[in-house]
């Protein structure tokens, strides 16, 4: 499917209702932007954030190893682990 989209004066655009209901995609969702060697791909992660209220334990020290945790997370959130 494709549909053809307007980028507002200030770099928005929306998406149109077929794909919000296709993919599920309600105002406040969070989606990823990615860059493809066929273009720009924007989808929607497998789960979000408020998922992992409670992931990492009270004595997680968020200065040791934070890129490797962020990393971790964000692959599991867009389903790549």
């Amino acid at each position: 499917m494709r549909e053809i989209m307007t980028v507002s004066t200030k770099g928005q655009i929306t998406l149109p209702i077929d794909i919000r209901e296709q993919f599920n995609i309600i105002a406040g969702d969070k989606v990823f932007g990615e860059v493809t060697d066929e273009g720009f791909l924007i989808r929607k992660p497998q789960k979000s954030l408020l998922d992992y209220k409670g992931f990492i334990k009270a004595k997680y020290d968020p200065n040791d190893d934070r890129q490797i945790a962020m990393e971790g997370m964000a692959a599991h959130v867009l389903g790549e682990e």
